[in-house]
């Protein structure tokens, strides 16, 4: 036994030269032979998912799967799937599917589901495919690798005779099916998450998922200021988590909106099961709605929204932004030029600005003068700076401000 751990681990160091290689050679260890002839395929009754909690129950399967794979769970994973698996222990995080899209074929106590979607181990995604059953009757599932050219026939409504079979699967430890219905929360931090996924390791991606308006209006449509935009974030981002949420639905479309720990925003805008595109603030793009919610607000809450509004441009370091916004009489005065503000924000902000208590000291309706302490993050012993922040509410909800120097 001994003997054969060695050579198991001496496997896996041979594997982990190509972290891409150990992804392929996961995904076909006695897959099935899918060469088969056009005349083996038969007209299916293939429809694509849209049933969210089918959706789901069937990604969270397939991710119960991989766990065990990544846990080396040997009885797991042949009561599962009934293949050989190289486990995936030698990685420090574990394995991801994420979706892209399912067609199942519907019985009455039993589904076969044709599945797509990404693998992502740390840092680097792979496309796979698979094939879940799921038996309704005996709640259990069983899992088995396929591949793009079974997949492919599957959505055009082609199959093998096998799978318009009904489908019976003992129910043992592992295999149990367990069906819940995702909850809004649930929802969104599966958007975040691949987004984040998506900033940080496929940018295109990432700029692809945008809002169309709000990426011509924020990024100029152009995928190098999206980069530089990250770059300046990201120590923001990676390690955070949603902890305010909010959802709203019409005409079909369904918003999620989310805050995580650092004060970064998030509308995900779903417009079908697992679409959606993303809006990264909530002052770019402006809508009616929002204009009208601004508007109820009293002259002492306007200064607060923006005030609000003038760190996240800070945080995100978009200073220049933020400079359009400054009296112009002030920026001749006082800045040369844009660099010489831009080198001024530099040292005298940190790379995170956490908001205090705030004093507002309104001088009319739509003037005030604002004192914000801020510091580098939320320990006791953070440094601490404070700036007082000159600012007056103009329509449409535009301001213009300067900084008491």
């Amino acid at each position: 036994m001994k003997k054969i751990e060695k050579i198991l681990i001496l496997l896996f160091i041979i594997i982990m030269i190509s972290a891409m290689s150990v992804i392929v050679i996961l995904l076909n260890i006695n897959g099935d032979n899918h060469n088969h002839d056009a005349e083996d395929l038969i007209y299916g009754d293939v429809e694509e998912v849209t049933n969210a909690t089918t959706f789901y129950n069937v990604e969270n399967c397939i991710n119960e799967y991989f766990q065990k794979i990544y846990l080396g769970d040997i009885q797991a994973i042949k009561e599962i799937s009934q293949q050989n698996i190289i486990p995936i222990q030698s990685y420090n995080s574990r394995p991801i599917f994420h979706t892209i899209q399912m067609y199942s074929i519907d019985r009455v106590y039993n589904i076969t589901v044709f599945v797509y979607g990404n693998l992502r181990i740390e840092n680097i995604q792979t496309q796979i495919y698979l094939i879940v059953n799921l038996d309704y009757d005996n709640k259990a599932f069983q899992i088995k690798m396929s591949s793009e050219e079974e997949y492919e026939n599957a959505k055009e409504n082609r199959v093998l005779q096998k799978y318009k079979e009904d489908i019976i699967i003992e129910k043992k430890q592992h295999n149990i099916l367990i069906e819940n219905k995702l909850t809004n929360i649930d929802i969104l931090n599966r958007y975040y998450e691949d987004y984040k996924f998506n900033m940080f390791n496929d940018k295109e991606e990432a700029f692809r998922l945008l809002d169309n308006d709000y990426r011509e209006k924020k990024f100029d449509n152009n995928i190098e200021n999206y980069k530089k935009y990250v770059e300046n974030i990201k120590d923001k981002v990676v390690d955070t988590n949603i902890v305010k949420y909010g959802v709203s639905q019409k005409d079909m479309i369904t918003e999620y909106v989310g805050i995580d720990n650092n004060g970064n925003y998030y509308k995900f805008i779903e417009n079908g099961l697992n679409k959606y595109t993303i809006i990264l603030d909530n002052y770019t793009i402006q809508n009616k709605e929002e204009e009208e919610n601004y508007n109820k607000l009293s002259a002492k809450e306007k200064i607060s929204y923006n005030i609000s509004k003038i760190f996240k441009l800070i945080n995100e370091r978009d200073y220049l932004t933020l400079y359009s916004y400054f009296n112009e009489e002030y920026k001749r005065s006082v800045f040369k030029d844009e660099q010489q503000f831009i080198n001024y924000m530099e040292n005298t902000f940190f790379e995170n600005n956490i908001i205090g208590a705030v004093d507002i000291q309104m001088q009319s309706d739509t003037y005030a003068i604002v004192d914000v302490p801020y510091k580098e993050n939320l320990s006791t012993v953070a440094r601490e700076k404070k700036i007082r922040i000159i600012i007056k509410v103009k329509d449409s909800m535009k301001f213009e401000m300067s900084f008491a120097m």
